[in-house]
């Protein structure tokens, strides 16, 4: 059940800034990179948090900058893969949703680091969910960690990763974010 049937939930808008926060918000929701309330590539994390606490939002999603954590089970092809990439190297789309014929309904889409497979079936996921040969691939891309063919979750804050750092200083980053975010609330 997705959270857009259950009334007062908090809703998920937009997707972006530093760490790939996807923000929750009482007032609005949208899964569109175009929300008003994030423009990921072009705002820094606390303006992002600003315009989204303005809205109403209650907390946030964080897990690309955990990826490339020590302690993350992250393969090292992937894990080179994300410090390489910057955040015009991400596509939002169901390209891997059909590849692994997981059933994941089409009006969710993903975030995921671009590649070639995705770029040769962008389009064409009706066809892909039926095609044996582009299942057959993708599942041994992914079983192989090949960062050329596999789906890479990634939000576009992937491009404030520059090196293998602890799941400890990574929260210890997000901390100093404190005080920042008791002000911002003080806001509503």
């Amino acid at each position: 059940m997705s959270t857009r049937s259950l009334p007062g939930a908090p809703k998920p808008v937009g997707t972006g800034g530093t760490w790939s926060a996807h923000f929750l918000c009482c007032k609005r929701f949208s899964t569109s990179p175009t929300c008003p309330y994030s423009r990921p590539a072009a705002s820094p994390a606390r303006a992002v948090w600003r315009r989204c606490s303005r809205a109403g939002a209650a907390g946030g999603w964080i897990g690309t900058a955990f990826l490339t954590a020590e302690e993350a089970l992250t393969p090292e092809t992937s894990r080179q893969a994300l410090l390489a990439a910057d955040e015009t190297d991400t596509v939002y789309g169901t390209v891997f949703d059909a590849a692994s014929r997981a059933g994941w309904p089409d009006e969710f889409g993903g975030r995921a680091l671009r590649n070639a497979f995705y770029d040769r079936w962008e389009g064409q996921e009706p066809a892909l969910k039926s095609d044996d040969a582009g299942h057959d691939e993708y599942v041994a891309a992914t079983r192989a960690a090949d960062p050329t063919a596999a789906s890479l979750y990634a939000g576009q804050g992937v491009g404030a990763l520059t090196a293998t750092t602890t799941a400890a200083a990574v929260l210890a980053d997000l901390a100093t974010y404190r005080t920042y975010l008791q002000n911002a609330t003080n806001l509503l």
